[in-house]
């Protein structure tokens, strides 16, 4: 498949664990309770989704210098 529709992909998930980390980081703020395990899996998450991204884009920009 092509690199384009995962970058787009990775992106829109990537989106959606932002809010969904920052609503729980806004909900545990008011709570005073922590669930640190759910905000640590969710922010691994989205590094590791950061790296994917940037990894595709960077052979995505070679194969079109190439061209």
């Amino acid at each position: 498949m092509n690199h384009k529709i995962f970058i787009y992909s990775y992106t829109i998930i990537l989106l959606v664990l932002t809010f969904i980390f920052f609503r729980r980081l806004l909900e545990n703020l008011k709570s005073g309770d922590f669930e640190y395990l759910k905000l640590a899996l969710n922010l691994g998450i989205m590094v590791v989704l950061i790296l994917k991204i940037v990894r595709l884009g960077k052979i995505e920009n070679q194969k079109n210098n190439a061209n």
